[in-house]
């Protein structure tokens, strides 16, 4: 959840998410895909598999952040996203929404539990799709430090 001032959501609704979380998946590891620290372009994509990996290592992902939820999309884990004050994250979050393991919902208690339960039902897969392999190649061109236009 964000902590910056792109924050919408108060403490006493993170306590609520992360004591729904912690009951129906035991451990909750807090953590963000910004790092309060610069990564030189050479540790990039090693920092990148490191968020992969935690996040292949998860049951669920909980997230307002875009990155968060196109990562989850991406690797197959189910995710619960909350809407944020701007359009940024609801307008990416149609080119997943077919995903039936990411799911956009309000913030409050019976929209987590219903969900919750909704994507213990779910079988992930990886995101694949031949429309965006090439954007996926950006991407990772980008990573590690390469020019990608011109």
């Amino acid at each position: 959840m964000r902590r910056d001032v792109e924050g919408i959501y108060s403490e006493e609704d993170k306590k609520m998410i992360y004591s729904l979380v912690k009951n129906n998946y035991g451990e909750v590891i807090i953590t963000d895909t910004i790092t309060e620290y610069l990564i030189p372009i050479t540790e990039r994509e090693n920092e990148l598999y490191k968020m992969w990996n935690l996040f292949n290592k998860s049951e669920i992902v909980v997230t307002d952040r875009l990155h968060g939820m196109i990562f989850a999309g991406l690797l197959g884990v189910p995710c619960i996203v909350f809407k944020t004050y701007n359009h940024k994250l609801i307008g990416q979050y149609e080119w997943l929404k077919h995903l039936e393991y990411i799911k956009l919902i309000e913030c409050n208690a019976e929209s987590i539990k219903k969900t919750i339960k909704e994507l213990e039902d779910v079988k992930p897969n990886k995101f694949e799709s031949k429309e965006y392999k090439e954007y996926y190649s950006l991407i990772m061109r980008a990573i590690k430090g390469e020019e990608i236009y011109g």
